[in-house]
């Protein structure tokens, strides 16, 4: 069997059973990656199952069979492995003074924030619309979109409020669309109850491909397509398995980090709002393991190219 072929019998496999693993009351997420024997990669591709806790199986008898994961589902072998709690990228970090301050034009890892949020949130990149080809600022639904809470229009800072953005000095653009986030549950438990009542009826639960928004720049003067320390966006390719990622956030500062599965489905918590479930994730690991957004579904969800 070629390494392509049973790439995609894993996926077929991993598609089938993703909802049924995600509703054990210890699995955060599942995609596909490489078995890991004794700290050993085997290069065999497998589902990755992602716990809370891992727990003897003689623990798990106790409380029924069910909540056992299976070591191979259809012939595709399964590896378990303990997730960090926070999934979603690091703790926040002291910047550089260089790196909070207003930049004109201003690059992807800078400080940005909606006006009405007193926080801080990065500038990915600046993106064009499909449509018309002009620029664009990509960000965060949850960071420039206000969690669902903003209006089209509204004004974007750079420098973010908490690093001293001011309305109407430092609006850098205005937002002009995105994805709504949709909650599965208020908490785990109620996402996995959720879960198993829409497995038992035959009805759909609400999903996510992306958190991402636009906004339209208040001139393409404010636009560089340069990431911080990182330089110019020079292609888009799709992530495998043992790539190298490199990012610049605002929040994070600097990660170097390795693709350890994709196609992941993975619970994200957004206090005090909720918690949701994305599909087709990339899940890279460093100090933690942090998810990201493949390009692909970037570009789709939001008619944009990147440059």
């Amino acid at each position: 069997m070629s390494t392509s072929l049973h790439m995609d019998k894993v996926k077929r496999v991993k598609e089938k059973y993703s909802l049924e693993l995600l509703s054990n009351p210890w699995v955060t997420a599942v995609g596909i990656g490489t078995k890991i024997i004794k700290g050993e990669d085997t290069h065999e591709f497998c589902i990755k199952v992602y716990v809370s806790e891992k727990f003897p199986e003689k623990f798990l008898l106790k409380y029924g069979r069910d909540l056992i994961i299976p070591k191979e589902i259809e012939g595709v072998k399964t590896d378990i492995e303990k997730m960090s709690k926070k999934v979603r990228g690091f703790d926040a970090v002291n910047l550089p003074p260089e790196h909070c301050r207003r930049l004109r034009p201003a690059p992807g890892g800078c400080s940005i924030s909606h006006y009405a949020v007193k926080g801080r949130g990065t500038l990915g990149c600046w993106v064009r619309d499909r449509k018309t080809g002009n620029p664009l600022l990509l960000s965060c639904w949850h960071v420039i979109a206000n969690k669902g809470m903003a209006l089209k229009g509204d004004p974007i800072l750079q420098p973010s409020r908490l690093d001293g953005g001011k309305l109407p000095d430092d609006t850098i653009a205005y937002l002009e669309r995105w994805v709504d986030v949709k909650m599965l549950g208020f908490n785990l438990e109620q996402c996995k109850e959720r879960i198993k009542m829409a497995l038992e009826n035959g009805i759909k639960i609400p999903v996510n491909l992306i958190d991402a928004a636009v906004a339209t720049p208040v001139s393409e003067d404010v636009v560089s397509y340069e990431i911080l320390g990182l330089g110019a966006i020079r292609n888009v390719a799709e992530t495998k398995i043992g790539d190298i990622i490199y990012a610049w956030g605002a929040t994070s500062g600097f990660i170097r980090g390795r693709v350890r599965a994709v196609d992941v489905d993975i619970f994200i918590d957004y206090p005090p709002i909720g918690i949701v479930l994305f599909k087709d994730q990339v899940i890279a690991s460093a100090s933690n393991c942090f998810v990201i957004h493949p390009p692909k579904l970037i570009e789709e969800e939001l008619d944009i190219t990147f440059p």
